[in-house]
């Protein structure tokens, strides 16, 4: 398969904005072999004048992402005037970070197929290069490649427990139903229903999260199903809410059971016949969405306790799953610290490639109240403060009154690390052949059986690097 040719427009390099955008699409795709990454850096006379259109016609990108930051507005849309009028082929996709929400909208108005307005973060953009991408046609393998890396990637484990829940995604996936994503603050419930979508036959639609708690609390079932009112001089104005907007999408209701009353008994009767009501209209309108809800562990509490209504807990409750805690996981800490070092080594440009074994130890005996988010961030910080190519004790730096245990003797610390480097070294070269074990071992210099027994040692899922499911 061909390659697809992605080039960043950088119009200031100073800033480094185009060149961390870069980075943080390298890091998500793990230097894919379907896509290749450009970068190119260009004056403020060039991108406004013909030169760039050259330049472009010579390089023929699939996709061009500007970088545009702030000043950069109205050379920006000199640009994409001039790529309207010329027979470019790609798509054109651009960020900002700067600039009035009017001035983006002409600007893509002006011939950008699609645009993101900061502040964004990685999957964002995933998304909407994936979008780009399967408007041109022909690009399924490399399309299927992006809605990895917005979902399966993200999803990091090998322990029993979280094993099981994920293989309930990808069952459920394929079936449109109602799931219910259940666990502690942290634990991915948002990455998990992101998952579901994008594996799933909606997948060319939309992924619509909508957090209950920070919606405004006299207009949460205005957000959802919309309102129609009278105006001042008589007429009938309408507002369209979330699932009217979203024809075909999946909604995330996230944090559901910080709906109101009234607006739960308004999404029961969405779930239970497909249909709605604005708020003061009589008219009944199909929804034609796929709802994912996720809570607590506490919501069965709150319907016991009659603030959640039980008909609809058991209605949005007809595919559950239950994402287990980072302490009854711990075995998966190494291996989620390696990816998230590696993420944000790329990300920030620093030279950082292992833990050393008391900075391991330091993670694995902490007790994560955050979960895996927290995780992330602690690794997150420690590549900032890193000074060498070894994250060291120090730099892992946890809250004040939750730290660890003495550390264990030196001898069992360096077992972990070894035990690491070979899970992580095993996985990734599973990965880049495909779950070819003969060729992995070859790769590795090691024979077939010799190979083998790493992988049932680390109780490796050779299967889940063989092609994605269909």
């Amino acid at each position: 398969m061909k390659e697809a040719e992605i080039l960043v427009l950088d119009p200031d390099p100073v800033s480094g904005f185009g060149k961390s955008v870069l980075k943080k699409l390298e890091a998500a795709l793990n230097h894919s072999s379907c896509i290749r990454f450009r970068s190119l850096e260009v004056s403020e006379s060039v991108i406004g004048g013909g030169r760039l259109l050259t330049m472009l016609s010579r390089l023929s990108p699939d996709v061009l992402i500007l970088a545009v930051p702030p000043g950069y507005m109205k050379k920006a849309a000199a640009f994409v005037q001039s790529i309207e009028r010329e027979p470019f082929t790609g798509a054109v996709l651009v960020l900002f970070s700067g600039g009035r929400p009017s001035e983006t909208v002409d600007l893509c108005g002006q011939g950008a197929a699609d645009w993101i307005t900061a502040p964004f973060d990685t999957v964002q953009i995933l998304d909407r290069l994936r979008h780009s991408l399967e408007r041109l046609g022909g690009r399924d393998e490399l399309v299927q490649t992006l809605k990895e890396g917005i979902t399966l990637r993200e999803l990091i484990g090998e322990s029993d427990s979280f094993t099981r829940e994920m293989g309930k995604v990808l069952v459920v996936a394929k079936r449109d139903t109602r799931v219910l994503v259940s666990g502690e603050r942290g634990t991915g419930k948002r990455t998990c229903a992101r998952a579901i979508h994008y594996l799933s036959l909606r997948a060319d639609r939309p992924f619509i999260p909508v957090d209950c708690r920070t919606m405004n609390r006299g207009s949460k079932e205005d957000e959802l199903f919309g309102h129609e009112e009278l105006s001042v001089g008589g007429a009938v104005e309408c507002g369209e809410g979330v699932i009217r907007k979203a024809g075909g999408a999946t909604v995330f209701l996230d944090k559901i059971d910080c709906l109101s009353v009234a607006a739960q008994a308004k999404l029961l009767r969405a779930v239970l016949d497909e249909e709605y009501r604005r708020f003061g209209s009589e008219e009944r309108r199909r929804k034609g969405v796929r709802i994912i809800a996720a809570a607590g562990n506490r919501l069965e509490e709150a319907v016991a306790e009659g603030k959640f209504r039980q008909d609809l807990f058991s209605r949005i409750n007809v595919f559950p799953i239950t994402l287990p805690s980072l302490r009854e996981r711990r075995g998966d800490i190494p291996l989620l610290a390696h990816h998230f070092l590696e993420k944000y080594s790329i990300e920030f440009g620093r030279d950082v490639r292992s833990l050393s074994p008391h900075a391991l130890q330091k993670l694995e005996s902490y007790g994560w109240p955050g979960n895996v988010r927290e995780l992330e961030k602690v690794l997150e910080r420690a590549v900032i403060l890193s000074t060498d190519s070894v994250i060291h004790r120090e730099e892992i730096l946890l809250p004040q009154g939750r730290d660890e245990p003495p550390l264990e003797s030196f001898k069992k610390a360096k077992s972990l690390v070894i035990a690491q480097f070979e899970r992580n070294y095993v996985r990734k070269l599973l990965r880049e052949h495909q779950g070819n074990i003969s060729k992995a071992a070859r790769a590795a210099h090691k024979n077939r059986r010799a190979f083998w027994e790493l992988i049932r040692k680390y109780k490796i899922d050779v299967q889940s690097f063989t092609s994605p499911p269909q």
